[in-house]
Formats: C-alpha cells, sequence, structure tokens
C-alpha cells in the first residue's frame, strides 16, 4: 500500500491529516489526492466517445485535456457527465473510441491525471471554426489543435 517515505499505511482519504517531510513526499501525496471521478459504465462509454469524437486525432495530452474540460465542468457544476455534454454542447458525434482515448479517460477521472494546472472548461478547434465567445474567456494554452480557456 502507498505511504510517504516508503512507510506501510493506507492510502489517504481526503481530509485525512499527513505529515510529510519532504517535498518529494508532498508531491507524492499531492498526485494521489488530485481528484478522481467514479464514472458509471453508461457515462464512461458517452465521455470516451466524445473525447474521440472531439480529440481522437489529437495527442494524447490533448485527450487528457479535453477529458479533463469534461471533469472540471462536472465538479464545477455539480452536475453529472450527461447534463455537462448536454450543456456545454460538446459534438452529437459519438465516435468508437481509440485505446488511447480510453486510456486518455482513464487517466484523467480514475487517476487525476491532469495536463493542465488551470481548471480549464472550454476548448475549441480554430481551424474548424472562429470563436469570439471562446477568445473571451481566459486563455490558458494551446495543445495539438485545440485552444483551451478558463471561465474569464
Amino acid at each position: 500500500s502507498w505511504a510517504p517515505g516508503g512507510m506501510e499505511a493506507n492510502k489517504p482519504e481526503s481530509g485525512d491529516e499527513v505529515t510529510l517531510s519532504t517535498d518529494a513526499e508532498t508531491e507524492k501525496l499531492y498526485e494521489v489526492l488530485i481528484t478522481t471521478y467514479e464514472l458509471t459504465e453508461t457515462e464512461r462509454d458517452l465521455i470516451e466517445r466524445v473525447v474521440m469524437a472531439e480529440a481522437g486525432g489529437e495527442c494524447v495530452t490533448g485527450q487528457k485535456a479535453v477529458a479533463k474540460c469534461i471533469l472540471n465542468a462536472c465538479l464545477i457544476t455539480g452536475k453529472r457527465p450527461d447534463r455537462v455534454i448536454d450543456e456545454f454542447q460538446y459534438t452529437a458525434n459519438r465516435s468508437d473510441p481509440s485505446e488511447d482515448v480510453i486510456a486518455a479517460v482513464s487517466a484523467v477521472f480514475d487517476c487525476g491525471e491532469s495536463v493542465i494546472d488551470d481548471d480549464v472548461l472550454f476548448f475549441y478547434n480554430p481551424d474548424y471554426e472562429t470563436s469570439p465567445w471562446h477568445e473571451a474567456q481566459e486563455y490558458v494554452c494551446t495543445i495539438g489543435n485545440h485552444r483551451f480557456f478558463k471561465k474569464g
């Protein structure tokens, strides 16, 4: 089981008090306590299909960033993925996901992995459209062909 400094202990739960003695231990704890989000099988399938349609042609980092937008929207709004996907107007295309997309969604939702430090919520591909609305939000970064934003 995981423990700072290699000591035997159970994985800490959110809100547990943990004493750390080094920056490396702090970093390891941070990685463990990053938000994970339990999905139903139906939600997982939906998210994988949306990420495939939105970013299937992008690098895995770009796929994870799109999945992170969905996760952040769920956490910020308190709504489940199906509502977020509808309300945030993700594509209606539902492509079969690749193995990379399945792994990217799992990394973000199951393991709490994040490729962007900011709480990104929005993205678009300027190769396919112009979006003054997106550009009015706070720009964070570009990954592949997508520009990512947080609420401005």
